[in-house]
């Protein structure tokens, strides 16, 4: 009962702190606690003592209050001190834990705050922010974990999936009980994000949430939950349920998981679909179908399609069937069997009667990308063939033809075949349409996307793992070189590590105009290289950024700072002499690289 007053003495006397010391006089919460503050001091003589202090600051004056407010709560906080238990009866147990999946790492108060404002706030180039942030691996620090997990509701949907797909995921099963606990089945957006993460992570304890999720949540939540399912044999009456549902993006999901399972069933409903309106539903899961029935029944749909769209006459029935078979050559992208090698090589032979066809580019078009996408020698020997026959206008043609030529000959012969293209380009000039040049410097640069025209051109994922393993001939990096090719020099650097370290420091000591961030890049590479100049070049770069203006996070910050850790152990003394003559803002943010440095040097 004694400790129980102190604990209303400590929080009264803390009320009249933040409100000020003059409003004790006359309190008459505090006269309440003096009656039985006496009565306990008949036991305990301290407690006489504090009711007596409060008597004195009550009774006193508002010029005397102050001190005996300070002395009352200095006499509480003592006694209270001395009641406080040093442990626990019982036997001691390890507390339950769960890995975050990442090795911690604390980040700058520089790097992090960008972060913070990007998940936090409205605006554009949020996402980048993010991304960039994400590549750096800022979010190994914890305290960007729930900021993370608040950011599956944001208001970009972009930034929302981002972050649902990629980041979370990294931290493992210890942020499941904050992704569980927040799921409303009736909800969308952030709640479908957090329901598939969540299965992601723990799919038994999500089980319970998709299933129900599956029988009364919202639409969104619906389509979710059946994508979720898939993975038991228990699932398929529920995914057959659904294979008729007027939805199509419902349809879409069922397909996409039916693919997992064998039987009758299902066989006869992919063929339906492949027969029917639904192709374009079904022809990704059976481009990674593993039963052989339902890619004999698509390759049998293919054929009978191409045969007709080179054989009837009327027009708008040639157009319907090109529109299919465009989606029906999605069946087979990646696939290596050989009955799939054989139809493609069988089409890819008539290619001339297919380019006289209604959108007969875009057919022929796709079709070389599927065959590069199988990797199979004879067929990417047959599309390399052709790359001198390629019109201009067929960028994306000469795409394909490129990676085939790559991918079917040696290193030596495909510089020999394809470097007259790349010969003549002009990289600082801009140019409103693609060349072939600019095709081969893509590929020469691994780049995903690009863009020509008004259309966006792609690699798939089996094409870019192609390129990403391709050997390539050292004159390639002379070409680059000799193109003024920063880029191409980049990436082609360790064929040749002397003439690429020679051009990239004479680029950044010969260019003004360029953003920081373009000078990073090549600052990088450098250090990559082990390069001699490595060092002197970065802070020769950092030094005339800093004189300029606007060159603050992004600039300095984001790009350039952090290469002062990847610097080898010997440049320290050098490094701390140059940054005394930086700003002193400037040398706030490079400190924590420093630091790393320093400990490299030890």
């Amino acid at each position: 009962m004694s400790i129980a007053i102190l604990n209303q003495v400590y929080d009264e006397t803390r009320r009249l702190t933040i409100a000020g010391s003059s409003l004790a006089v006359g309190d008459f919460r505090m006269k309440k606690l003096i009656d039985p503050l006496k009565k306990s001091g008949q036991k305990a003589p301290v407690f006489a003592k504090i009711a007596d202090q409060i008597e004195q600051l009550v009774d006193g004056t508002e010029k005397d209050s102050p001190q005996a407010l300070l002395d009352l709560s200095s006499l509480v906080l003592a006694v209270l001190y001395t009641q406080g238990a040093t442990g626990v009866k019982g036997k001691a147990t390890a507390i339950d834990s769960l890995d975050v999946g990442i090795s911690t790492t604390q980040v700058s108060s520089r790097v992090l705050k960008p972060v913070l404002e990007a998940l936090s706030t409205t605006g554009s180039g949020r996402l980048e922010a993010v991304r960039e942030a994400y590549d750096r691996g800022a979010f190994s620090d914890l305290r960007l974990v729930n900021p993370a997990i608040n950011a599956m509701d944001d208001v970009y949907p972009e930034l929302a999936d981002f972050m649902a797909d990629n980041v979370l995921p990294k931290f493992g099963p210890a942020i499941v009980p904050m992704i569980k606990d927040r799921i409303d089945i009736k909800g969308r957006a952030g709640h479908v994000r957090r329901l598939k993460l969540l299965y992601q992570l723990d799919p038994k304890l999500a089980r319970p949430i998709v299933e129900q999720a599956f029988e009364n949540g919202s639409k969104e939540m619906k389509i979710a939950a059946l994508g979720c399912l898939g993975d038991s044999k228990d699932d398929l009456p529920h995914l057959m349920d659904q294979v008729k549902a007027r939805a199509k993006d419902v349809r879409r999901v069922v397909f996409g998981r039916l693919i997992n399972f064998t039987g009758k069933d299902v066989e006869e409903a992919f063929t339906k679909a492949l027969s029917g309106a639904d192709v374009e539903l079904v022809a990704e899961p059976i481009s990674r179908s593993t039963n052989k029935k339902l890619v004999a029944v698509a390759q049998s749909q293919t054929q009978a399609c191409f045969d007709d769209l080179l054989s009837i006459k009327d027009k708008k029935k040639k157009a319907a069937l090109g529109n299919r078979l465009d989606i029906l050559l999605e069946c087979f992208r990646g696939r290596k069997e050989k009955t799939t090698a054989e139809l493609l090589m069988a089409m890819f032979s008539k290619r001339s009667q297919l380019m006289s066809a209604p959108s007969g580019d875009v057919l022929f078009e796709k079709l070389c990308h599927v065959i590069v996408s199988t990797g199979d020698k004879k067929l990417l020997k047959a599309v390399a063939d052709i790359h001198s026959e390629i019109p201009d206008k067929s960028i994306s043609i000469f795409q394909a033809a490129v990676i085939a030529v790559l991918a079917s000959r040696t290193p030596k012969q495909a510089y020999d075949e394809l470097h007259g293209y790349y010969a003549t380009i002009n990289t600082n000039k801009r140019r409103s349409k693609w060349t072939k040049a600019d095709v081969i410097e893509a590929v020469l640069c691994r780049q995903r996307y690009f863009y020509h025209g008004h259309r966006y051109y792609y690699t798939d994922d089996q094409t870019q793992q192609t390129l990403s393993g391709l050997k390539w001939d050292p004159r390639w990096l002379d070409l680059a070189i000799a193109n003024q090719s920063v880029d191409v020099v980049r990436q082609l650097a360790t064929t040749n590590r002397k003439a690429a370290g020679e051009f990239l420091v004479k680029y950044l000591r010969g260019t003004k105009k360029r953003e920081v961030w373009e000078q990073s890049q090549a600052v990088s590479t450098l250090i990559d290289l082990k390069n001699k100049h490595a060092t002197d070049v970065l802070l020769e770069v950092i030094a005339a950024a800093a004189k300029k203006k606007n060159q603050g996070y992004y600039g300095l910050g984001y790009h350039a700072f952090p290469l002062i850790s990847k610097l080898p152990k010997a440049s320290l003394k050098k490094v701390e002499a140059a940054v005394v003559s930086l700003p002193e803002s400037y040398i706030d943010q490079i400190m924590p690289y420093l630091v790393t440095l320093k400990q490299k040097a030890k």
